[in-house]
């Protein structure tokens, strides 16, 4: 199976950068990648990543607000950029020969950021939070089962912020977050199409090295303790619909468990042949629509079971007829259930490689994750893969002592 390619390097400001050639069409993809997201937050400066992903296109001492996307566009490219627990990566998409451009504006945001409209731009974050959270059952439930399942570990902790803090951050923890994170040591350039790695690493350490801004204390990520017991949180709204959520901990992404867990959440809950769809929204009539998904992160994560109870359905029975599939589970999952997974997993990394921004981001979500390396090894841990490794780990983590629930109820 063909692998993706790629080169590394490191600036001497500790700034990494990795390099896939691909030269079938003369575009690149250039993402930068900083190793910041909730995970890295604590009370009081909940929030502050995404807030820094809006400030970021607030200009410079070089350009004016919203100008960054203004100029990609013109060179008829494309740019966006995203938050997670684990990372922010903000990326642009341009002409082979208009490279230099995007390479020079992310510099300048990364060294002079002026934090321009920073209370006008707090504003659209907290109305972003009440459409999508307070507003939103379903959003208020997934945010409650988060903090339920995580004691105090940060993942507890919603990307976009608890909206106490949003209601009381300071443009000074803001810039002092900005200072410690937007560094070189905390940044990843990935390359991606029709540009050489000698070219890359040039430009890179053309406008890269000019800053100096250096990294400030490292934070302390408080670890997780173990969990010894059920736990559960139910949510009563007027409108909506009923929700039931299970999660079970993980370990991290790096676990040699992680493959296995992911072809399970697929034979579990993707698409309409999956066990879970067929036997609780096809047979039995219980759930609208329910999926799985392997929440695999830089520290352990969760594996999360959830779906919609028709109407009609009591959500306690609903939860009761999900039990009875999960206890039988070891047994209706066949041979056949898992080389359909593992079909469709290869299908995706395959189908993956056609889109430089795809292999950008891959490449830098397992360098952050894991090791950028690891990525030519999904294959053949992915062929490893039999119906006993997932029976073992159905035996391993679907267990009561690290499960956690969540109900979302609806008024009558």
């Amino acid at each position: 199976m063909k692998k993706i390619k790629f080169k590394r390097g490191i600036l001497e400001n500790g700034l990494k950068v990795l390099v896939h050639e691909d030269h079938t069409n003369p575009i690149v993809a250039f993402t930068i990648f900083y190793e910041v997201g909730s995970r890295y937050e604590h009370i009081g400066i909940t929030g502050v990543s995404h807030i820094l992903e809006h400030m970021m296109y607030r200009g410079t001492k070089r350009i004016e607000p919203e100008a960054f996307s203004r100029i990609i566009g013109k060179l008829g490219g494309e740019d966006n950029a995203f938050t997670t627990k684990d990372f922010t990566a903000f990326y642009s998409i341009v002409p082979r020969d208009k490279i230099e451009i995007p390479i020079e504006l992310e510099s300048d945001r990364m060294y002079n950021l002026i934090f321009q409209g920073f209370e006008e731009e707090l504003k659209v974050i907290k109305e972003e939070r009440l459409w999508r959270t307070e507003n939103n059952p379903f959003g208020l439930l997934w945010e409650k089962f988060w903090a339920t399942a995580f004691e105090v570990h940060p993942y507890r902790n919603p990307v976009i912020g608890w909206m106490t803090d949003l209601e009381n951050i300071t443009l000074k923890a803001v810039k002092e977050f900005y200072q410690s994170f937007y560094t070189p040591r905390h940044a990843m350039a990935i390359f991606a199409g029709d540009i050489t790695f000698e070219e890359a690493l040039k430009l890179t350490e053309k406008y890269f090295t000019k800053g100096n801004k250096k990294s400030l204390e490292e934070p302390v990520i408080p670890e997780e303790p173990e969990q010894m017991g059920e736990k559960r949180v139910y949510l009563e709204k007027e409108n909506g619909n009923p929700v039931i959520a299970v999660g079970y901990k993980i370990p991290q992404f790096s676990h040699p468990d992680n493959r296995v867990l992911t072809l399970l959440s697929d034979v579990l809950g993707d698409g309409k042949s999956s066990i879970l769809m067929r036997k609780l929204v096809y047979e039995r009539e219980v759930f609208s629509g329910i999926t799985a998904e392997n929440y695999a992160l830089k520290d352990p994560g969760l594996f999360v079971i959830y779906g919609s109870p028709v109407n009609d359905m009591d959500v306690e029975k609903a939860e009761q007829e999900l039990d009875r599939i999960l206890n039988e589970l070891k047994d209706l999952i066949t041979e056949e259930d898992v080389q359909v997974a593992k079909n469709k997993a290869l299908a995706d990394f395959i189908f993956e490689q056609e889109s430089v921004k795809n292999v950008g981001f891959s490449l830098g979500e397992f360098e952050i994750l894991d090791r950028a390396e690891c990525i030519n090894l999904l294959p053949e841990k992915i062929m490893k893969v039999q119906l006993e490794d997932i029976k073992r780990a159905i035996d391993q983590y679907l267990v009561r002592k690290t499960r956690n629930v969540a109900i979302l109820k609806v008024k009558k």
